[in-house]
């Protein structure tokens, strides 16, 4: 049987994180296309793993993902607030959308999550989840101020 490869597409992420995500993927196709195991409807069960990079200059990365329909470009959300896009393996100059203003960067906040519209290529709508500056709270055990 010949391996299937999986890219990851970004440099930049921690290495813990890349091994996550190696053993999430690996972990959820065999389920689906192990003996006996419902049929599977995925993707076929992954032999291999190979990791590429095709970007970099990006300030700690928490998230890639692509709009719906549209496989030209990746965006790619750092913790400080940006979002990036990364075409042709090059991080654009500008920002797709720069809330570093209003973003708190402590400990684990800061920009944590996009999601598209499923009309995105018509509708442009999106959402973002992130850490409020203003409303930001410290974490359990440290005392405010």
């Amino acid at each position: 049987m010949k391996p299937t490869a999986l890219r990851l597409v970004v440099s930049g992420l921690a290495p813990l994180a890349i091994a996550a995500l190696a053993l999430t993927a690996l972990v959820g196709c065999d389920r689906r296309h192990s003996a006996g195991g419902g049929g599977g409807t995925g993707p076929p069960p992954v032999n291999a793993l190979m990791l590429q990079p095709v970007a970099s200059g990006l300030d700690k990365p928490v998230l890639v993902l692509s709009a719906p329909a549209d496989t030209s470009r990746l965006f790619v959300l750092e913790q400080s607030g940006r979002i990036r896009i990364v075409r042709g393996g090059s991080v654009l100059t500008t920002p797709f959308l720069d809330l570093h203003t209003l973003v708190s960067t402590d400990f684990e906040q800061g920009l944590l999550g996009m999601a598209f519209d499923p009309d995105y290529a018509t509708s442009g709508r999106f959402l973002v989840s992130y850490t409020d500056v203003k409303k930001a709270r410290p974490p359990v055990g440290r005392a405010p101020g």
